[in-house]
């Protein structure tokens, strides 16, 4: 069985990921509009970033005083870091990764299904990444 990680690193090699941007940039964006209204800066990850693209966009907002990208797959950090560096961008486990500092929004894309407990990774993230709650 191939796993998650194994599709996603084959799909930064094959370009495959270029259509994950235009096929949920739209949505995306309505949801971080939504989570930063009211807000005059925040800081950000993106949990599961593929490519970086949330990333490189958010880090455009003169508001987004930080963007840092995780994901599990080697490829797509590799690619992330080619596009960007100007950016955060780390190779790792979620369920084991604590960033430097926390910060305001914490934010995922069809990650969360990934994984076996979902629940076990709600609970990291809200302890070990998310500032208000952690």
């Amino acid at each position: 069985m191939n796993t998650p990680i194994n599709v996603f690193s084959e799909w930064a090699q094959n370009g495959k990921d270029e259509g994950m941007e235009r096929n949920h940039y739209n949505s995306v964006m309505k949801m971080v509009d939504f989570a930063c209204k009211g807000l005059s800066e925040y800081s950000f990850i993106d949990a599961g970033c593929g490519n970086g693209w949330v990333i490189r966009h958010l880090s455009d907002d003169a508001k987004c005083s930080l963007a840092i990208g995780v994901d599990g797959s080697s490829n797509m950090i590799n690619k992330a870091k080619r596009l960007d560096n100007k950016n955060q961008y780390y190779c790792e486990d979620l369920l084991n990764w604590i960033p430097l500092e926390k910060v305001d929004i914490v934010h995922s894309m069809e990650v969360f299904y990934y994984f076996e407990d979902p629940a076990l990774l709600i609970d990291h993230i809200t302890k070990k990444l998310d500032k208000k709650r952690g």
